[in-house]
């Protein structure tokens, strides 16, 4: 998917994170201002990214899997959608809605993903490292139960890292 270039009426990845981090009312102004200057450091890209990547949104059918929901399709940085995944997928690790074995899968999924992505893809882990703060503080603004104290760390501990 992230080979693809996006079609122009896609929206702007870029302004989609600074809508969600303005929109953020648990943020912090000061963790809101850093996260806006990180997004403003961070590469702009033309690719078709999707904005919501996590397995419930894959379909297996017999010609193979199926990626479904593209409501949240954007054209941007390929990394920072990789960062959403991992975003998505850690934050359901510091949720209590699931079990310890949940949360090994979880744990696992995201592990191979992130290996294979950069098996296809060398290179980039740090960018995509440096895309998670600023994910993460866009997430809050989606008020997703359980999951806000992770999130909030993830900004103050990947900001205060690069800033």
């Amino acid at each position: 998917m992230h080979a693809r270039g996006a079609m122009q009426e896609l929206p702007s990845q870029r302004e989609d994170l600074a809508n969600h981090i303005q929109a953020a009312r648990i943020l912090p102004a000061d963790s809101q201002r850093a996260a806006l200057r990180a997004l403003a450091t961070m590469p702009d890209d033309d690719r078709l990214c999707h904005g919501d990547f996590w397995p419930g949104n894959i379909l297996m059918s017999s010609r193979g899997p199926i990626i479904i929901d593209w409501i949240d399709a954007t054209r941007g940085d390929p990394l920072a959608d990789v960062a959403r995944s991992s975003v998505l997928l850690l934050g359901a690790l510091a949720s209590t809605q699931f079990s310890w074995l949940q949360k090994a899968i979880i744990w696992r999924v995201h592990a191979t993903y992130l290996r294979r992505y950069f098996q296809l893809r060398p290179g980039g882990q740090a960018q995509c490292k440096a895309w998670q703060p600023i994910v993460a503080a866009a997430r809050l603004s989606e008020n997703v139960p359980g999951v806000q104290t992770w999130l909030l760390a993830t900004v103050e501990a990947g900001l205060s890292q690069s800033g």
